[in-house]
């Protein structure tokens, strides 16, 4: 399902309910979400904001290390399910297109498996870098396709597109990273907003 953008210029993607429920379902608790915790260096005094949060499991995880959370999801349900799951966090309808907070509001900004959903990358990075603080980090976090490759993640070549975007949009320090988890690897795609 599509929904209409807030600029009115395109679409963006969201799930119906019942979709929303067999996710839940099926993927509850990636180990992507714990592990980004560990990777990013998340804790006590983090504001972090998760786009595309799903059920909350990023966020749980998140809150578990101390740190105030955020989620925006463009499904009603799994506004609904983050809300239950994580009472601690804020949880909103929105998208990566349209960040309405306020500019430096956060740490961190994640995307967990969920850039490769994003209808306009050119906006949501810019998005980002306005609701980071200075000094602030953005992670872009996909399953690792092989090159050449279409499909629910990000190949290297498509990683290394990721970071030269976050580059021309004002990030610095961007990079890409490999995180193992169990028998899968994922693409960490990662930039700091300018502190000056």
């Amino acid at each position: 399902m599509r929904i209409g953008s807030r600029d009115g210029k395109g679409e963006i993607e969201s799930w119906s309910g019942v979709a929303a429920w067999f996710y839940n379902l099926f993927n509850r608790n990636p180990g992507s979400n714990s592990s980004i915790v560990s990777f990013s260096g998340v804790g006590p005094g983090d504001r972090v904001l998760d786009i595309g949060c799903g059920p909350g499991a990023a966020l749980e995880a998140a809150h578990g290390a101390g740190a105030e959370v955020t989620g925006v999801d463009p499904t009603d349900g799994m506004v609904s399910r983050a809300s239950s799951r994580v009472p601690e966090a804020t949880v909103v309808k929105g998208s990566a297109e349209f960040l309405d907070f306020d500019e430096g509001a956060f740490t961190q900004v994640w995307s967990l498996s969920a850039y490769h959903h994003w209808a306009y990358p050119e906006t949501g990075v810019e998005q980002c870098l306005k609701v980071l603080e200075p000094g602030g980090k953005v992670l872009l976090v996909e399953h690792k396709l092989k090159d050449g490759k279409d499909g629910h993640g990000l190949s290297m070549g498509g990683a290394r597109d990721a970071a030269h975007l976050l580059e021309t949009k004002g990030f610095v320090d961007a990079s890409v990273d490999i995180m193992p988890v169990k028998r899968k690897e994922y693409v960490v795609v990662s930039g700091v907003k300018p502190t000056s």
